[in-house]
């Protein structure tokens, strides 16, 4: 048994993406055995209430979504620090991959918070793009080594 019941907002549909065709939402609207889509338990579980902190004299009201947002931004944030420390050290404007792979986590966790925790459109498109051009940095990286590794050089 649970020990966290479903928040009332999922006793109404949640609402989705505006897409042509209901069939697009993939398989997150597939109904479970419990008669719910895997989104609407994404999102119940993003809602999970953890209570209230005072941080720096504010009252917050913690779900699980917003730790899940926080650690997003932290890492998506802190590849800059990262990106700092590599410059530093090679004593010239850097990229390590470290970079690129803060740069992923955090798009794909903060991509998370916006689609289950707030459904924010903005927020979404925010974090596809840089997240894209991550991935197509990382693609060129490992051709640049594989080439370098096919002329027996290294990196």
């Amino acid at each position: 048994m649970c020990r966290h019941p479903l928040p009332k907002a999922l006793a109404s549909p949640v609402p989705t993406f505006p897409l042509d065709k209901p069939s697009q939402i993939w398989s997150l609207t597939r109904m479970t055995d419990s008669g719910q889509s895997l989104f609407d338990l994404i999102t119940a579980f993003y809602n999970i209430e953890l209570g209230e902190t005072v941080f720096f004299g504010f009252t917050w009201n913690l779900k699980v979504g917003k730790l899940i947002g926080f650690l997003g931004t932290f890492l998506f944030a802190g590849r800059w620090v990262v990106q700092l420390g590599a410059s530093k050290i090679a004593g010239k404007p850097v990229l390590p991959l470290l970079f690129w792979y803060m740069s992923i986590s955090g798009s794909l966790l903060l991509l998370s918070y916006f689609i289950f925790g707030q459904n924010d459109s903005v927020g979404i498109i925010n974090n596809l793009f840089p997240m894209a051009i991550a991935v197509y940095n990382l693609v060129l990286e490992y051709r640049h080594r594989a080439d370098l590794k096919a002329q027996g050089s290294t990196p």
